[in-house]
């Protein structure tokens, strides 16, 4: 593989590395595939489709929009244009987290008609026209930069409306239309309290309605001969089909049921409810509205074109060099990649031909075809070759951080094959071995593979759901398999058995039957008993937050001497716990060492990170203990406590001089003894005052805590 210097690392460097590498054989093929050479093949456009490419936009009344802009100086006027730019995309504010930042419920969909669009099109005209009209010579230079950068996003907006029918508006990638809702729904819309659910079923009931203005979109780009090609149709298909369901089935209702089970603040009785109210709005509206554009699709692919490439659309090539220079800072032409790409196609294959011969293929074979045969082929390389050949691809892995992103792994990572394996092994905390993967290289058949998981889905507070060689995998706590309404049989004593222990037992499941249950436990430190005894002895309340199950937790607290446990709080919910117990007046320390403790220890009155912890503990706490120690928080507290009092007294003596030296001062015993204090005697009490301070505070330095000398 060609090694780039990392100080020559830019854009055009990279195209050329990308094209110049195995990487680059899709590239080369695409950009062959959207050449102008490649393109004289396509039949000509017909008058019809490209006297629609772009309907006349009908004037739009937008003085409205933009008289909150009227007189505004630059900073306020950018400010005000980007609030309004972004109120019309309400779903891209829920997104953002921006709802409060804008004082906006979250209970509108974006609006996707044609007539909206060209309306949010003649305001961003509108908004330029005004920035336009500023006087230069009065920018700051952060000012200029400002409204430079706006301008050039203005005009950039501008352009590309007029290429807003010649894109996929559905597809089933990331960052689809799909996709975002999908986000929207399951992931980011809050659902917390009465107004959130109102938010979320008013967005439901919106999904129909949206639905018809995305038809609307795809009849527009069909006519406009922009239809998803046969290669992509049938996922689309699939990926839509599914939220055409009902239901439970429906994948809205069963990420917004596990949220609403999850709520610590709500009855059973309302949870019903909650659900019951979500489900008969995804059966209004979301089932319906997503059948409408199933049928489009399936109408539509009969004549789904088999090319694919930007440059076969209506304006294709002035759609492709807007792109390039939408996305990129490059300085190449479309021509010069093109021509990368093309220079390199047959160097590509060949190295590639050679890889495949390596691993038995015959070299003769097309491309394709050797791939087609590496998909439907268990494997063919066991024992030690499967292991060289592992340890040499996480080289390669290892080697491209350092060439392309300049970072390289702390640590190498070891590969042990044998007759079980494919998982990684991430390295002890204590550094005793380095992160290791176990490589299955002795398959029975004398067949090496990597099992192949098809998705995976992290559940958080219950588990993991994953589909492996076509078998639906879950592993995770008994939430997780209650939630499945998995029968667990002899499992769940067994798992109480464990859970007393003081481990935490994980259930197994596959294809939804109680398959197998594994326990892990974490390993208590020696000196966390006798750290927590010197806590209580100091008059601190002890508590435990933790996510575990309430039969390990309160085994591990007995283990330490903790008399209270708040068990099988879910991620999210450790700060809420933090809150309630500073509402009942206490002051509240956290101590934690994960990504998940971060919330808690900002919301505590003092956060205390680990420091063999996450980053993000750390960089979220008050405190950093440098050693992985409970200690260490005995320590702190002592040495805090110890420092106060030494202020306390500085304080005693700083004011012992003044009080006692001031009236004398003033001459308040001059008329009773005849006594005035000399400007000397001042002068050295005074000294004599910083010098008792100081040497008060230099005793800390002899400070030892209780707690390390017993």
């Amino acid at each position: 593989m060609n090694e780039i210097p990392k100080d020559q690392m830019d854009r055009r460097a990279f195209l050329k590395w990308l094209a110049a590498t195995g990487g680059g054989l899709v590239l080369a093929q695409f950009l062959a595939g959207c050449s102008p050479t490649a393109t004289q093949t396509l039949p000509p456009l017909s008058p019809s489709s490209t006297s629609t490419l772009i309907p006349p936009a009908t004037p739009t009344p937008v003085n409205g929009l933009l008289a909150s802009l009227q007189g505004l100086e630059l900073d306020p006027f950018l400010d005000e244009a980007y609030r309004l730019w972004m109120l019309r995309d309400p779903e891209a504010i829920t997104l953002n987290g921006l709802s409060g930042f804008f004082s906006v419920r979250n209970d509108q969909l974006t609006d996707l008609s044609d007539a909206f669009i060209r309306q949010t099109q003649a305001m961003q005209a509108g908004v330029l026209e005004l920035l336009e009209a500023f006087d230069e010579s009065t920018f700051s230079p952060g000012q200029d930069l400002n409204a430079r950068l706006y301008r050039w996003f203005l005009q950039d907006q501008q352009t590309g409306y007029k290429f807003m029918y010649s894109d996929y508006l559905v597809f089933p990638f990331v960052n689809s239309l799909l996709w975002t809702m999908n986000y929207l729904f399951t992931e980011v819309q809050p659902l917390d309290d009465e107004h959130d659910l109102a938010d979320t079923l008013s967005r439901q009931d919106q999904v129909y309605k949206k639905m018809e203005q995305v038809v609307e979109g795809l009849n527009r780009r069909k006519e406009n001969g922009v239809v998803l090609p046969a290669i992509i149709m049938p996922d689309a298909i699939n990926d839509i089909q599914q939220y055409t369901r009902t239901g439970i089935a429906h994948p809205y209702y069963s990420a917004l049921s596990s949220r609403i089970g999850s709520s610590p603040d709500l009855t059973n009785d309302q949870k019903d409810s909650w659900r019951s109210q979500v489900s008969d709005a995804i059966k209004a509206s979301v089932s319906d509205g997503f059948q409408l554009v199933l049928d489009f699709f399936l109408k539509t692919s009969p004549i789904a074109p088999q090319e694919i490439g930007l440059l076969r659309f209506p304006q294709g090539e002035e759609y492709y060099e807007f792109l390039l220079h939408h996305y990129t800072s490059t300085d190449l032409s479309a021509d010069e990649i093109h021509q990368i790409g093309l220079d390199n196609v047959e160097r590509i294959k060949d190295e590639i031909r050679t890889e495949f011969s390596k691993l038995g293929y015959p070299a003769s074979d097309s491309i394709n075809s050797l791939v087609n045969k590496l998909g439907n082929d268990d494997g063919f390389i066991s024992g030690k070759p499967a292991e060289d050949y592992i340890r040499q691809t996480m080289d390669d892995a290892a080697s491209m951080l350092d060439r392309v992103f300049d970072f390289s792994l702390t640590q190498e990572i070891g590969v042990i094959g044998g007759t079980e394996g494919n998982y990684l092994s991430p390295a002890p905390r204590d550094g005793s071995r380095p992160p290791t993967f176990y490589a299955l290289t002795d398959y029975p058949q004398a067949k090496f593979r990597l099992k192949s998981i098809i998705y995976h889905e992290a559940i958080p507070g219950h588990g993991v759901s994953a589909k492996v060689e076509g078998k639906h995998l879950l592993i995770g706590n008994l939430k997780l398999m209650n939630r499945e309404k998995i029968a667990l049989g002899s499992l769940e004593e067994k798992s109480k058995s464990l859970a007393d222990d003081g481990k935490t037992p994980m259930f197994i499941a596959i294809d939804n039957k109680a398959a197998g249950i594994i326990a892990v436990a974490d390993t208590v430190k020696e000196d966390s008993a006798e750290a927590i005894k010197a806590l209580q002895r100091l008059g601190i309340e002890v508590v435990m937050i933790t996510g575990d199950n309430r039969r390990t937790a309160e085994a591990i607290a007995r283990k330490v001497g903790v008399t209270r446990v708040l068990a099988e709080v879910l991620p999210e919910d450790k700060a809420k716990n933090v809150q309630l117990l500073q509402a009942e007046g206490k002051k509240v320390a956290m101590v934690g060492d994960g990504i998940n403790d971060a919330p808690a220890l900002a919301q505590a009155d003092v956060g205390l990170a680990i420091g063999t912890g996450t980053d993000v503990a750390i960089e979220a706490s008050d405190i950093t203990l440098i050693k992985g120690s409970l200690k260490g928080v005995v320590t702190a507290i002592e040495v805090s406590r110890a420092t106060m009092n030494n202020i306390y007294q500085n304080l005693v003596g700083a004011f012992f001089y003044n009080v006692l030296g001031i009236p004398i001062a003033m001459g308040l015993l001059f008329p009773f003894f005849g006594l005035l204090l000399s400007p000397l005697i001042a002068g050295a009490a005074m000294a004599f005052s910083s010098v008792t301070v100081v040497g008060n505070a230099n005793r800390l330095r002899g400070f030892k805590p209780k707690f390390s000398a017993r």
